[in-house]
This record gives C-alpha cells, sequence and structure tokens, in this order.
C-alpha cells in the first residue's frame, strides 16, 4: 500500500508524520508559487522527500495561478518543487479533468453540453488539459533543461521507482 495524502488536511499530514509511514502526494502544486489549500507547503514537499516519496505536479488552474494560471505558471511549479526536494521526488499528477463527463454522473449539475463545456474550461489548463497535450509538456520540461534522466525520472521513472519498492515481493 501507498498512503497518498493528496486530499489531506495539515492536521492528517501532522497524524501521518507522528506515524512515520511513508507517503507520496499524487496531486499538488507548490504554495510557495500558489497559496491554495491543496497545494503543498515547502515543509510538506520537504517531508515527501524525506519518506522516499513523490509529489505530482498538478495542472489544475487554480492551483497552478490565483489569477493567469498559465501552461508556463504550471512549469514553474516543477521547478519549485525540483529546488526543495530535488529530481527523485517529483513527477507527473495533471489531473487532467477534461475527459470527465459531468453529464454521464448528475445530469442535475450539467444539464446541457454547453454548461459541461464551460466547466470543463475552468477545470483544464490552456494547453495541457488532454492527454493528447503530454507531447507538449515534455518539449516545454526539455527546454527548461530537464533531459535524458531528469526527464525520465520526472515523466514516469520516480512513480516506477516508488511502485516497486512498494510492492517488491
Amino acid at each position: 500500500m501507498i498512503l497518498d495524502l493528496a486530499h489531506a488536511s495539515e492536521q492528517t499530514w501532522r497524524d501521518v508524520l507522528a506515524e512515520g509511514v511513508p507517503f507520496s502526494v499524487t496531486h499538488a502544486g507548490c504554495r510557495a508559487l500558489c497559496d491554495h489549500p491543496r497545494n503543498l507547503a515547502d515543509w510538506q514537499l520537504e517531508a515527501v522527500a524525506q519518506r522516499g516519496g513523490v509529489v505530482g505536479m498538478m495542472a489544475i488552474p487554480w492551483t497552478v495561478h490565483q489569477t493567469a494560471p498559465t501552461f508556463s505558471r504550471w512549469l514553474e511549479h516543477f521547478d519549485h518543487a525540483v529546488a526543495v526536494v530535488g529530481i527523485a521526488h517529483v513527477g507527473l499528477g495533471a489531473d487532467i479533468i477534461d475527459q470527465a463527463t459531468p453529464t454521464e454522473c448528475d445530469p442535475v449539475l450539467a444539464p446541457d453540453p454547453e454548461t459541461v463545456a464551460c466547466r470543463k474550461a475552468r477545470l483544464a489548463l490552456e494547453g495541457f488539459a488532454r492527454p493528447e497535450d503530454y507531447p507538449a509538456l515534455v518539449c516545454a520540461l526539455r527546454e527548461r533543461g530537464y533531459d535524458g534522466g531528469r526527464l525520465d525520472a520526472i515523466l514516469g521513472g520516480n512513480w516506477l521507482r516508488l511502485l516497486r519498492t512498494a510492492f517488491a515481493a
């Protein structure tokens, strides 16, 4: 089992830290760049790294920037996390919501295609809204100096290492 603190309160964080168990955060941003409760403070990023975990960088607009959530600002979250905890503890955790179809889940909340499109637009980061946008992310990370093993680590290597360690026979 891998404990995920993606939606955990600060009290839950304190409780988990007191237990000394390993954990990760599948999707979050950096609170130093965008002060949102879903984002992690530097002490939380450091705690993940100290436990050998990985933090997946989330691409939801309100966790990227409060007034101007851009693809470039999302990349700044990768840079900040790597600066705080090192490349071995940062990965993808985009939380792509564009694929969701709210009308299938709750016709009252999304009664027509226009409402669905409007809600998806608010949930999607421009330039990174669906799986087809991953090649643009790879190019952008390369342009920021992530290459070779560093790029592989972010794109999946760190998560694979964590999973192999956690589920070793």
